[in-house]
């Protein structure tokens, strides 16, 4: 599962407008390829294939193979925190919007369910992680206000608003 995280990782650092880094002189793929709409599909094909093969092996160790009460325990526990791991990933890579944030919402909610399996360190992993989400969602919620949505429509920008607002409460709630 930790390589399809890592993967959606590279996909969603291709997907940017311009990489972090590059070699003076020598054009690199964000030039060359990085505002074609063509690129921008494969590349959202390919995070599509990765983030659905790590819902697939997160759903299996919930299922759990055994039916021995340990292992669905230990199952669900790694479910858990391979949730709050992909949280982490995807909150730091992608703008949260409505569909995003409904996603990462879910998450968290299969994290939370299985929460009293939580050792002291995992519950302060999730309250971090639901610290740092609610942290990122302010930030673009602040960028959004303080500038125009470019191509939005008046009605979308009010959607994605009214969503980020409710995903925020509902964060902050589970905070407490």
């Amino acid at each position: 599962m930790k390589i399809y995280v890592n993967m959606t990782d590279l996909l969603c650092s291709f997907a940017q407008k311009r990489f972090i880094y590059s070699i003076s002189s020598i054009e690199s793929n964000d030039k060359l390829y990085g505002g074609s709409p063509s690129y921008m599909a494969e590349l959202s094909d390919l995070i599509y294939v990765s983030m659905s093969s790590t819902l697939q092996q997160l759903t299996a160790l919930g299922e759990g193979s055994d039916s021995s009460v340990d292992k669905k325990m230990n199952g669900s526990l790694a479910q858990a925190k391979g949730a709050l791991d992909l949280v982490n990933h995807i909150a730091y890579r992608m703008e949260v919007t409505a569909a995003v944030g409904l996603f990462i919402n879910r998450l968290l909610e299969l994290s939370r369910k299985n929460k009293a399996l939580f050792t002291l360190s995992d519950q302060k992993y999730y309250s971090h992680t639901v610290e740092n989400v609610v942290m990122i969602l302010e930030r673009q919620q602040k960028l959004r206000s303080s500038s125009k949505f470019s191509g939005n429509s008046n009605n979308t920008a009010a959607a994605v608003e009214h969503f980020s607002h409710d995903l925020l409460t509902s964060l902050k709630q589970q905070l407490t």
